[in-house]
C-alpha cells in the first residue's frame, strides 16, 4: 500500500525585493549592506511594518524656505521601487513603504502636519 502524498506547507511571511538590481532586502535600511541574494522574511505584515520606522532619518530637520523656517523628517531613499512578495502565494502585495510611514507618523495629532522629504541624509 502507498500512502497519498503529503503536501508540503508553504512558509507564511512577507519578503521585501529590488528590482533594480535583483536583491532581496536582509533587513536594516543601511543601503550597502541590506540587500543579498536571499532575503529576511517577516513572518506578518505586522512586524514588516515594525521595521519600516527605521525609515525615519534622525530627528526633525530644519530649512529656509521663501524666508521662513521650515520643519520636516527625512525619509531614507533605500526601499524606493521595492516590492513587498507574500511568500506563501509567491504574490506581489500592494503596499506603499512611505505612504504607510507618512500616515503612521501624522495619524498623531501632534505630527498631522509634517512634512516629509526622502533623500539621503
Amino acid at each position: 500500500m502507498t500512502p497519498p502524498s503529503i503536501p508540503k506547507p508553504k512558509i507564511e511571511g512577507f519578503v521585501i525585493y529590488n528590482p533594480t538590481t535583483g536583491k532581496w532586502s536582509k533587513g536594516g535600511t543601511y543601503e550597502h549592506r541590506i540587500w543579498g541574494d536571499r532575503p529576511k522574511i517577516w513572518k506578518t505584515m505586522g512586524h514588516l511594518k515594525n521595521h519600516l520606522g527605521q525609515l525615519l532619518q534622525g530627528g526633525w530637520h530644519y530649512e529656509e524656505v521663501d524666508g521662513e523656517r521650515k520643519k520636516f523628517r527625512i525619509l531614507s531613499p533605500v526601499y524606493q521601487g521595492c516590492v513587498v512578495f507574500n511568500i506563501a502565494t509567491d504574490e506581489p502585495v500592494e503596499f506603499d513603504f512611505y505612504q504607510y510611514v507618512i500616515d503612521k507618523v501624522r495619524s498623531h495629532h501632534y505630527y498631522k502636519d509634517t512634512k516629509f522629504v526622502i533623500k539621503d541624509d
